[in-house]
């Protein structure tokens, strides 16, 4: 896999060389793998959010995935596979593997310890790092991609991102299982985007969130 690292002060030439060299080896640790696969009935696909938006589509789509326990949690013992039910992982290997995405976006912390040895699309890792600040960070990435930009955490990541009014769709599914760590902001979550559908399948709960304003 690739690890893509950005730089809020490049020039758009160096922006375009990186972009063009995406097939060149960065790291020791991860490579990606292309995979094809799709959204289906699993969520509203991504064509469809885009479509959605009308005129605002003139930057790439920032979709934000996260899984929550029954207290907010989004980790147990470190990670979130002791959360994750085979409802949750069906639909999150769907997005995840979906053509309309075209970019991962996770934290240096969500990368160390989630499986991302292996991603379908190039990976962006907001890592301390990174000297830009993530909202810049995140504008320099959409800016190079047509397709949407999906954020998996942590939950640090998407908190931020929800301060800076960047998330154009939120997908939170809630398990019944009690996490121990990395607790969501309810009330942030709340005051920044608007809750449109909610469906329960299992032991599980989907829900989907949009920008008040669309």
């Amino acid at each position: 896999m690739h690890i893509k690292a950005l730089s809020a002060t490049a020039s758009a030439r160096r922006r375009r060389n990186r972009f063009a060299s995406m097939g060149r080896r960065l790291t020791s640790a991860l490579f990606l793998a292309q995979l094809v696969g799709t959204v289906g009935r699993l969520w509203p696909t991504v064509r469809h959010m885009n479509a959605e938006q009308g005129s605002r589509q003139e930057v790439s789509t920032l979709i934000a995935s996260l899984l929550v326990g029954a207290n907010a949690a989004t980790s147990k013992s470190g990670s979130s596979a002791l959360l994750r039910t085979p409802e949750d992982r069906e639909r999150f290997l769907a997005l995840r593997n979906s053509s309309d995405i075209s970019a991962i976006l996770v934290g240096g912390a969500t990368a160390l310890v989630e499986p991302y040895q292996r991603s379908p699309h190039p990976l962006y890792i907001y890592s301390r790092e990174v000297k830009a600040p993530l909202k810049m960070y995140v504008s320099d990435i959409r800016s190079e991609i047509s397709g949407a930009l999906l954020c998996e955490g942590g939950v640090r990541v998407i908190h931020q991102l929800l301060h800076d009014d960047l998330i154009d769709t939120f997908l939170l599914s809630r398990v019944e299982i009690h996490g121990d760590g990395h607790y969501l902001d309810e009330s942030l979550l709340q005051k920044s985007l608007t809750l449109r559908s909610s469906e329960r399948v299992g032991s599980t709960t989907f829900e989907r969130y949009e920008r008040a304003s669309r």
